[in-house]
């Protein structure tokens, strides 16, 4: 493009010197006339257009290599050259059988519906997934089991389906008290769920999906010994889910997912939680 532009810029001036009368004879007025006639048409200014649109063009792109070169040296600052493969999500061992039993009973979804189930137990490596229609009360059980493992003070981490306007500001907060190299890891990660890092620099994150984003790529940074994931997936492009997929697929602890991708459940979860359209939970 330079090149280019240095060939207009030669072009443009040659037309601008023949079109100038500065070297011809005051009495040459046929010399004259075919200048004006030039300057009436305006063919002699085509070169010099041209040479305006290209050096435009060459503004343009140079404020581009240096915005590409700013964000390159954010990057490594920010430790985002590491290997782009997948992410780790480091898990805390447990020396026990099981995470919680639940007896039979149920859950008040309203006025006239519950969800019903049988006795429930959680391993400590157990992947269950949670599958039924949307208001069979899939949210309401997992919140449920987050409260019994709350209980026994053990290390868990929830991801609600929708995240609010609150809670991504909590997550903004909390990636700015990090420290340089754990705010890296975690701008790494949302870069790899497809998060611009321009829009986490500039905290223009608010909408539902870049929240998720962010509080999924928070809890990476967090050995768990529960996950609890609701719809994980959603406002995810392949890409990220893929990303996702193999993260969850190396985690080392237990699992439990609601989602409707059964794709992504059956290659994750050896376990069946089915609440049918009876409000009752069928394991298999």
């Amino acid at each position: 493009m330079t090149t280019e532009l240095s060939r207009r810029s030669t072009l443009a001036s040659r037309q601008d010197s023949l079109r100038s009368k500065r070297n011809l004879s005051s009495k040459d007025h046929d010399g004259k006339a075919k200048i004006d006639a030039v300057r009436v048409s305006g063919a002699d200014g085509k070169a010099g257009r041209l040479k305006s649109q290209l050096e435009k063009r060459t503004s343009r792109v140079q404020d581009t290599a240096r915005t590409v070169r700013g964000d390159l040296v954010v990057a490594r600052l920010l430790d985002l050259q590491g290997p782009v493969a997948g992410i780790t999500i480091e898990s805390v061992p447990l020396k026990r059988d099981f995470i919680a039993r639940l007896p039979q009973g149920f859950l008040r979804l309203g006025p006239d519906r519950t969800v019903a189930y049988g006795p429930l137990e959680i391993g400590p490596y157990d992947r269950i997934g949670i599958t039924g229609d949307n208001g069979s009360g899939k949210s309401t059980l997992m919140r449920h089991l987050l409260s019994v493992v709350h209980d026994q003070d053990i290390p868990v981490t929830h991801v609600p389906q929708e995240q609010d306007s609150r809670s991504c500001r909590e997550g903004l907060e909390k990636l700015d008290s990090l420290d340089a190299s754990t705010k890296g890891r975690v701008i790494s990660s949302l870069v790899r769920l497809g998060s611009d890092p321009q829009l986490i620099r500039s905290s223009a994150m608010a909408s539902p999906g870049e929240a998720k984003k962010l509080l999924l790529s928070l809890l990476i940074e967090q050995p768990v010994s529960v996950l609890m994931l609701d719809e994980p997936t959603n406002h995810l492009d392949l890409p990220a889910r893929i990303a996702l997929e193999h993260a969850l697929a190396e985690y080392r602890g237990a699992l439990i997912c609601i989602s409707h991708d059964q794709t992504f459940l059956d290659s994750l979860c050896t376990i069946r939680w089915h609440i049918d359209t009876h409000g009752t939970v069928c394991l298999s």
